[in-house]
């Protein structure tokens, strides 16, 4: 059986495109249907989805076994309760043959002839004995090397069977996981059934702080096998017939092509082709957001292997939605990707389900229709870009520390359509000039900030908010924790022990905080809250760390509203020094004064 498979690849701090088998998607399985309809109307519900774990799960340990299967739930839960099917009264499933499959069909009675053995199986993971939900299979030379008989049945109560395993596979080495639609419903081509396959070293390899983005990608990868793949398009209520077989299939009324005259690049501008979803919703969801009200669609991704291409929005403007290439902070299944669901005419959606996708929010048609070097180059802050190398700063909702992913290979070789490299533009972070390039292929080599993990033993990462990245008695004082937001500082953070002062140019720090009496608190470590007046009011603080020495430095308040919403009493001037810093009264400074004279007199 043919399908198609789609992937999402994760690596830090390298980061590559999936590289997978790519099928026909016109040899597709059909599972056969009772659908629960009457005449006049048909049923739509919430999506049942029926599990069925390959015993390959059974061989993990304890602890990765419960890990896995709670997030597979979380998972399947979060698409019952956000998107609705026709419902099915019963459904039975077309097995997969070792060699050629015939399906012989008598009065509607479908038996499925395989030309070496029947497996009751969808992708790589094979179904329990006894599961009994596929049709009936002979061999071709009728001796098969084992009974079907257990497996044949229906299953009711379920519009999707879900099929998980943990195989190698085809796990390329940054491969999390990579999923595909198994069978499809006669009638609407809906995908009834599919797999996802989780790459064993990967899973064995998650560390704790990496739990959101493992849901992420089993949702992702569901996404896949349920509406987002090119093996899906021409099934879609609004494609029309006329396919064009390219690297990125062009289906006129779902996947479009379209040739951008003013890409602006080192050389100058040049055309260059991108391709786009059209659909309806997915075409105004588009407009909506970026606030561009010419915008022809949704961009999908142009690089990578060919699971990724075509099946994954363009990361350059879709950064941080959870159906981008590949998956590097926010994991956000947006009003975008909900409006591809429903554009289908499979499904209907919640669209109260759907996440914030803050990346490009409202930045016009110059964000989502040119290169970045425009956006850059025209612009004092390039945010969400960067052109600094090493450069951090406070994501925008200030729940992580950031960092510029520009790089500066020393055999760099940039496709012209992607270097941007006017001059002076990009610096490392002494300011010098560079010839770089953003890190991610997939990001048409824009750079971008974005969170980092750190490659040790503690799984840290840059996160205000994640618990784990908690240490004592470090020099930036900072704290991590599900309240603690990201803050710029004034002048870095200076260290002096002794006769020895050095300063660290830390830009960002995480900090505890509260939201009361209308303000902003702050807080570091060993220390008390102290209230925000104003924006660009500065929190001082000096301490000493044991083995450190004195710690100083000035953290400054932001708009309330960034932290605490709308809820924020006016600005107020406030002129006393604020923070966790030595304090002398005037009586003792004058004591401390009377004996330096009175040891000089002596």
């Amino acid at each position: 059986m043919h399908t198609r498979l789609n992937c999402l690849t994760i690596v830090i701090p390298l980061i590559s495109a999936c590289s997978h088998l790519s099928l026909d998607p016109g040899n597709a399985s059909y599972g056969l249907v009772e659908d629960v309809r009457s005449k006049r109307s048909s049923t739509w519900d919430w999506i049942r989805i029926e599990l069925i774990y390959d015993k390959s799960v059974n061989e993990l340990t304890t602890l990765r076994q419960t890990t896995l299967k709670r997030l597979i739930s979380q998972a399947r839960d979060y698409f019952e309760d956000t998107i609705k099917v026709e419902r099915v009264r019963k459904l039975q499933l077309w097995p997969e043959c070792a060699g050629q499959m015939w399906k012989k069909d008598n009065k509607g009675e479908v038996t499925i002839v395989c030309e070496k053995y029947c497996r009751p199986s969808c992708g790589t993971a094979t179904a329990p004995m006894g599961t009994a939900i596929f049709t009936p299979c002979s061999c071709h030379h009728g001796n098969c090397p084992s009974d079907f008989d257990d497996y044949i049945g229906t299953i009711t109560h379920t519009d999707f069977v879900l099929f998980v395993a943990i195989r190698h596979g085809i796990c390329a080495k940054n491969t999390l996981a990579y999923a595909a639609r198994c069978s499809l419903h006669p009638i609407t081509h809906r995908p009834i059934s599919g797999y996802v396959n989780v790459c064993p070293d990967a899973f064995d390899a998650m560390q704790k702080n990496e739990m959101s983005r493992w849901l992420s990608t089993i949702k992702h990868e569901l996404i896949h096998a349920f509406v987002f793949s090119t093996s899906h398009y021409r099934n879609f209520i609004g494609a029309k017939p006329e396919v064009q077989k390219t690297p990125i299939p062009i289906v006129p009324g779902v996947i479009e092509k379209f040739t951008r005259t003013d890409w602006e690049v080192a050389q100058g501008n040049i055309p260059h082709d991108v391709y786009m979803i059209v659909t309806p919703k997915v075409r105004q969801e588009a407009r909506n957001h970026f606030a561009c009200p010419t915008l022809e669609g949704a961009e999908v991704e142009n690089q990578g292997g060919s699971g990724t291409r075509g099946a994954h929005w363009e990361k350059r403007v879709f950064e941080n939605e959870a159906m981008s290439g590949v998956a590097t902070q926010v994991y956000a299944v947006s009003r975008l990707t909900l409006a591809l669901f429903e554009d289908s005419g499979w499904y209907q959606v919640n669209y109260d389900k759907a996440e914030d996708m803050s990346w490009g929010k409202g930045l016009g048609c110059d964000f989502a229709k040119k290169s970045c070097l425009t956006w850059m180059r025209s612009r004092q802050d390039p945010y969400p870009f960067c052109t600094q190398e090493f450069d951090m700063r406070c994501s925008e909702d200030r729940k992580s520390k950031v960092s510029c992913n520009l790089v500066s290979p020393k055999f760099a070789r940039i496709p012209i359509d992607y270097n941007y490299n006017i001059p002076s533009l990009y610096t490392d972070d002494n300011g010098g000039r560079i010839v770089a390039l953003g890190q991610e292929e997939v990001a048409d080599y824009c750079p971008y900030y974005r969170v980092f993990g750190e490659v040790a033993k503690e799984a840290t990462d840059t996160r205000c908010t994640y618990a784990g990245n908690m240490y004592y008695n470090n020099y930036s004082l900072e704290i991590f924790s599900r309240s603690a937001r990201c803050f710029s500082l004034d002048g870095g953070i200076k260290v002096s022990k002794k006769l020895k002062k050095t300063t660290y140019n830390h830009k960002v720090g995480c900090y505890e905080t509260v939201c009361k009496e209308d303000r902003l608190y702050v807080k570091m470590q060993s220390s008390k809250f102290y209230p925000c007046y104003y924006a660009g009011q500065f929190i001082h603080v000096e301490k000493r760390i044991p083995k450190l020495g004195k710690v100083t430095t000035r953290i400054i308040c932001p708009p309330c509203k960034d932290i605490c919403g709308e809820k924020c009493a006016p600005d107020k001037k406030h002129n006393e020094k604020i923070g966790d810093y030595r304090k002398i009264s005037t009586s003792l400074a004058i004591f401390f004064s009377f004996i330096v004279l009175l040891m000089f007199f002596l």
